[in-house]
């Protein structure tokens, strides 16, 4: 590329002595710029801004520090009508997410200069891969980023209810994949019931990583009310989901405080945000079946469980009813042998009693006999009429020497009669 600064003029020999209209220095640019850009060439940047006006797109270019936000250089670019619709054929939906703001994108352009309108570049080609290259090299940054922070499976150590049933759902009130999400458990086989709280949240572009992380906020104020987080969105390009892989976007999910859900993509997609998700799903309708599975399998487990319970009951309410049955016989034979044995003692009473009875009585007949026998022979009549005396003192039997002294008046009984005497000193 050749640069000819100096070689043009404006023809005058001395240029301190002339004096320029605006026209004439703008064209003079314009002429140099032509000359020595006369070939579009390939640059990278960064979309600061796009605005769009009847098919044609105007986009703000700009290049920052590698450490910091200080823009260094910025130009403004067209990408006209006709260019556009080219492109789109080429690059399909790609296109469109390319031209964002934020991206970093490598652009073939034609320099151009209007003496009126100043500089534009022009857009001719824009390279997708490079914008790719840039977003792997921002998602593996993110992730490395997340991993010297220890968040990268901070979500996923969360325990997760058996059932989840209350739902905090991010995602845009509008978005197909929003109402599959909602469809699919109304309209579950099982009759199930689930409770979705939408928190309303960009699903792409630039105002993710402003509302998603206020709706983590919001969530986390109300962690009580949920189970879970559900992220969902329809599926799209790899640049669809680029947002989720922006760290201030996983950050948010890593330290939710609710174990976090995802259902953002197709199969091949996984951005930095599922990876620090609790459970990554492909879509939102795999949430809605894998939720609906997840309540299924709990209560075919609890169907198992009283299956298990209903055996085991029935097997000890039979072990139980042998066991009465042989308790019931046990006492039936021990009360009858009891009864019989009572019969028996109470027939074997009512025939010794009258015996017993009349053998009582004659005993205890003979026994009065001998005791009126013995009192007969004890009585004093008989003791005098075997030949003994009873010698009374005072009224009073004397029963040994001791009891009398010289002096004393006693009385002697016989069988016959009594005598009375003194006691002598002699004693």
């Amino acid at each position: 590329m050749l640069f000819y600064p100096a070689l043009l003029s404006l023809g005058l020999k001395n240029k301190h002595l002339q004096t320029y209209t605006l026209f004439q220095l703008n064209e003079y640019i314009r002429r140099i710029l032509a000359l020595n850009f006369s070939e579009p060439l390939w640059i990278t940047a960064e979309i600061a801004q796009v605005g769009e006006s009847r098919g044609h797109y105007f986009v703000s270019l700009v290049q920052k520090e590698e450490d910091s936000e200080e823009i260094l250089a910025q130009s403004e670019a067209a990408l006209w009508e006709k260019t556009h619709r080219r492109l789109r054929r080429q690059l399909g939906l790609t296109l469109h997410e390319i031209l964002q703001a934020g991206r970093s994108v490598k652009l073939r352009v034609q320099v151009e200069y209007h003496e009126r309108y100043g500089l534009k570049l022009i857009i001719h080609e824009i390279d997708p891969t490079f914008t790719l290259g840039q977003l792997e090299l921002q998602r593996r940054k993110t992730i490395e980023g997340l991993k010297k922070g220890g968040h990268l499976r901070r979500n996923a150590l969360l325990p997760l209810p058996e059932v989840v049933q209350r739902l905090a759902v991010i995602s845009s009130e509008t978005a197909a994949g929003y109402h599959d999400f909602n469809t699919q458990l109304r309209q579950n086989a099982y009759g199930y019931a689930f409770r979705t709280t939408l928190f309303p949240s960009a699903m792409q572009g630039q105002k993710v990583a402003e509302e998603l992380p206020t709706q983590i906020r919001k969530i986390n104020r109300r962690k009580a009310a949920f189970d879970a987080v559900v992220v969902i969105r329809g599926g799209g390009s790899r640049l669809d989901l680029s947002a989720f892989d922006e760290l201030k976007v996983a950050e948010s999910l890593a330290k939710c405080q609710l174990p976090v859900i995802t259902g953002i993509g197709h199969e091949v997609d996984e951005t930095v945000s599922d990876l620090v998700a609790h459970t990554r799903l492909k879509t939102p309708t795999a949430v809605a079946e894998w939720l609906i599975g997840r309540a299924a399998q709990f209560e075919a487990g609890l169907l198992q469980l009283t299956q298990q319970l209903q055996f085991i009951g029935n097997q000890i309410l039979q072990r139980e009813a042998i066991q009465l049955n042989g308790i019931r016989q046990q006492l039936r034979h021990t009360s009858r042998n009891l009864v019989q044995k009572q019969e028996q003692l109470l027939d074997f009473i009512a025939n010794e009693l009258p015996y017993r009875a009349t053998s009582q009585l004659r005993n205890g007949n003979q026994q009065i006999d001998q005791l009126e026998k013995m009192v007969q022979l004890l009585s004093i009549e008989s003791t005098l009429a075997r030949g003994y005396t009873l010698t009374q003192l005072n009224g009073k039997f004397v029963h040994s020497r001791k009891d009398v002294q010289a002096g004393d008046q006693l009385k002697t009984l016989f069988r016959d009669g009594e005598v009375d005497s003194t006691v002598d000193d002699g004693l």
